[in-house]
């Protein structure tokens, strides 16, 4: 049975990221956030913090029209949560509005009785003609809870709940003989470079470390620009890093210092509990931490502090040294060098910093450049590595990015990188010709050589090409003629439904199918009774091939030597000239003595999403393969036509086709290999069910044309980059193609229409263009009375689907597009 995921509220946030990234692609059609404010303890925080966000503007992240701004506390002095909540409200007043009393001003402008004074302010007319219209309005989401990040706990439980068990951006996650990492099932490692055998814990989180063989990170720890390298320079390589379970371990520059300050402590510690409340340290009471380290309370705290005072937020505990040096102070702390004598007398005599006085001292700018030098470097090696091996699984194009923004010699390893692709060695690791080309296109790209990248592009788009030949006819002999030259019949029609896509489209397209699992769930459809796309084939008197459309297009061609590629883009007989090639008709002596005549109609409209220009070539080339004799079964018929666009220079994959050679609803699941294999799995609906479809199911079109040709190689190029976010895209497309099967064969039309709604909020992942303003405001117009909807195929325009609400809702709905000027047509099941 399927699982409803109704109110579940990882679905919700899950919606609510797909619309913010789309707010930002495309603000003129999802407004994106007008402010986005950072509070920071110091100016050198702000300034770090003002960087990601500008570089988040640059890298589409934010949008350019939001106002980014990261504010410091007043004078480097903290105050408070709620004070540096106040203060920054009141530089985006000062930003927008220049100088003005945030607290008088702003608040009388919602305060009618305060108006007639607030006009007489500074800028008060401003204020009141911007704000005094607008009410305030309370809400309290009681079904909701506060997300917190204040504590060390809390950020672990968020962030290892969503990255655990990955190791992203890492070093380790390569096959590097002597480097991997024994990780727990839900340990995170990121942005990290791990050499040796690396022991971390369930639960952890290591962040922007450099980590060697023996170190131990024990269960729900936290770690943080830690390179344990730095112990061999002040040990001789004779103790290992260690942190025991539940503890935090970072490491900070300070500003004008070559010295350094290594922080520890429990996940469970609050800082702010005073000795005299039982406040602790790295989890245990400060009575127990003086008796095992030895040092007593004056040793942290002035006498002036009384003990309702102290606690660790203001004790002198973390020493000002050397990297190396700070993390032997570090596991002493944390109880793991019993032998210590020597540590406190030394520990004693060092410049020691508390929590509270460290936040002004720390250098974030040092801080940064580390942290983007150490991306840097391991994006170089990621990169060497994955060109080395032969494998080229790794996105070159934004490990180069990090590369040139992370190193001084960034352009000098780029091209270092692109002198090692050129020493090809991919044919023995069996590398797709596709994905090899791009990977030159993007090494060329990240050294500003535009032409030699766009050159490897084309070659990359030619080599997909072949590769799906080769996948549909491993023999490569899908144009030979395996029939009678002699024409079997003299009239040939073939009339085929339409498709309308429900989920998983993309994951049939090359090169994805013949590399990953595809699954599509589509319909074949009947418009207005009948079905709309349609092609005669008769047997003439003459020579040569006469081609005709129902546009007015018409052609005769005398010499088959002209049916053949290239074509031009333009050509409205380029899709008939492909199919009469790939059932070899085009290179038999057939044409020398006899002539053809080939008449085609779709009556839907241009652009329509419905798979026409696919569901077309199969009417063509099943026609022909009926007129010779031949098999015109659908698999080959399926298999040709995805050969044929290919042919035609336009790609797409094989869903459309499918959609509309195999009746009714149906699941459809591609398995790559030597040759590519569809298994077509019939949906089964009960009665009631298939009733309750027909009349809740509303089929329309938006008036606007839909051409998917541009998309489709944006699509392509991200997955030959292998862009991650595209393949976790399409990934989820291929589950939710699943999940609605399974609503659909249980009865649940609800949850079929919520699963409609995911498919075309990740559509607008892969492409905000697939809708615009207009597609917007019709479903807008109808979201109150429908489970769900998107629109077909690759979107853009075109024909869109809708899961009503029920019965009544579908009438009500039928009526506000039929209002909207848009057209409602009738369907059936195509059996």
């Amino acid at each position: 049975m399927a699982m409803s995921r109704e109110d579940n509220v990882p679905t919700i946030l899950s919606r609510a990221v797909y619309n913010l990234r789309l707010s930002v692609r495309c603000p003129e059609r999802v407004p994106t956030w007008d402010v986005i404010l950072l509070t920071a303890a110091s100016p050198q925080q702000a300034a770090l913090y003002q960087w990601h966000l500008d570089r988040a503007k640059q890298r589409g992240t934010i949008s350019q029209s939001a106002l980014a701004l990261a504010v410091p506390d007043p004078d480097g002095i903290r105050i408070g949560s709620g004070g540096a909540t106040l203060h920054a409200l009141r530089a985006i007043v000062q930003n927008i509005f220049g100088v003005v009393s945030f607290y008088e001003e702003i608040a009388a402008a919602w305060v009618p009785s305060q108006h007639e004074w607030l006009s007489n302010r500074p800028l008060g007319r401003k204020l009141l003609d911007a704000l005094s219209f607008h009410c305030l309005i309370s809400y309290c989401a009681h079904n909701l809870t506060f997300l917190h990040f204040g504590t060390s706990m809390e950020v672990l439980s968020h962030i290892t709940s969503y990255f655990g068990g990955k190791t992203t951006f890492c070093r380790s996650n390569l096959d590097m003989g002597d480097s991997h990492v024994v990780r727990a099932s839900s340990g995170s490692v990121i942005a990290s470079d791990i050499t040796g055998t690396v022991h971390v814990g369930d639960q952890s989180l290591i962040y922007n470390c450099t980590l060697k063989d023996g170190v131990h990170i024990g269960r729900r720890c936290i770690i943080l620009g830690i390179d344990s390298e730095s112990l061999t320079t002040v040990q001789g390589g004779g103790l290992s890093l260690v942190v025991p379970d539940q503890h935090c371990l970072w490491e900070v520059p300070l500003i004008d210092s070559n010295s350094r300050v290594t922080l520890c402590c429990s996940i469970q510690d609050n800082p702010k509990v005073s000795i005299h409340e039982l406040g602790k340290f790295c989890g245990k009471q400060w009575e127990d931490v003086f008796n095992h380290l030895g040092v007593g309370g004056d040793d942290l705290w002035l006498q002036t502090i009384s003990s309702k005072e102290r606690n660790l937020w203001n004790a002198s505990l973390f020493p000002v040294v050397s990297a190396g040096k700070g993390i032997i102070f570090a596991m002493w702390l944390m109880g793991l060098l019993p032998d210590h004598d020597n540590l406190v007398s030394e520990w004693r005599t060092c410049k020691r910093m508390s929590l509270a006085e460290l936040h002004g001292f720390i250098d974030f700018q040092k801080l940064h450049e580390e942290f983007k030098t150490r991306k840097g470097k391991i994006s170089l090696q990621l990169a060497d590595a994955s060109i080395k091996c032969g494998s080229l699984h790794q996105d070159l194009s934004n490990l180069c990015m990090e590369i040139l923004e992370g190193l001084d010699a960034g352009k000098d390893a780029c091209e270092d990188l692109l002198t090692l692709y050129l020493n090809p060695k991919f044919d023995a690791f069996k590398v797709p010709q596709s994905r090899t080309y791009q990977a030159g296109a993007d090494l060329y790209c990240a050294l500003g050589d535009v032409e030699n990248a766009a050159a490897f592009e084309r070659k990359a788009w030619d080599a997909v090409a072949k590769e799906t030949a080769i996948a549909v006819e491993p023999s490569g002999g899908i144009y030979a003629m395996h029939f009678s030259h002699v024409f079997q019949r003299r009239r040939v029609k073939v009339e085929l439904p339409a498709r309308v896509d429900f989920a998983g489209g993309w994951s049939d397209t090359p090169p994805w199918s013949l590399e990953q699992l595809g699954t599509v769930l589509n319909m074949a459809i009947l418009l207005e009774g009948c079905a709309p796309i349609g092609v005669e084939l008769e047997v003439t008197g003459g020579t040569g091939v006469c081609i005709a459309d129902d546009a007015g297009h018409h052609i005769c061609i005398k010499d088959p030597a002209m049916l053949h590629p290239p074509y031009e883009h333009a050509d409205p007989f380029r899709l008939v000239k492909s199919a009469l090639v790939v059932t070899g008709l085009a290179s038999s002596t057939n044409l020398l003595c006899t002539g053809i005549s080939i008449k085609t109609w779709a009556n839907v409209p241009r652009g329509s999403g419905l798979g026409t220009s696919s569901i077309l070539a199969a009417a063509v080339v099943r026609a022909i393969y009926q007129a010779i004799g031949a098999d015109d079964a659908s698999e080959k018929v399926s298999s040709a036509v995805l050969l044929l666009e290919q042919l035609m220079g336009t790609g797409g994959g094989w869903q459309d086709q499918v959609g509309a050679l195999y009746p009714g609803i149906k699941c459809t699941s591609g398995s790559p290999g030597n040759s590519l294999s569809l298994k077509v799995e019939p949906v089964s609906l009960c009665p009631q069910t298939r009733r309750e479809l027909e009349k809740r199911l509303i089929i329309f079109f938006t008036g606007q044309v839909r051409l998917a040709h541009n998309v489709l190689r944006t699509v392509v190029r991200r997955y030959l980059q292998r862009d991650p976010v595209l393949i976790s895209s399409i990934k989820n497309l291929v589950s939710l193609a699943n999940y609605g099967r399974e609503a659909l064969e249980s009865g649940h039309l609800n949850e079929f229409g919520r699963i409609l709604l995911d498919v075309w909020l990740i559509h607008q992942e892969l492409d905000p263009f697939c809708s615009n303003e207009d597609v917007d405001r019709i479903f807008k117009h109808v979201h109150a009375y429908s489970q769900g909807y998107k629109l077909v195929g690759a979107g853009g325009g075109g024909f869109g689907l809708l899961i009503a609400n029920d019965e009544e809702s579908a009438l009500i709905v039928k009526e506000v597009l039929t209002g909207l000027s848009v057209r409602v047509y009738g369907w059936s099941i195509s059996e």
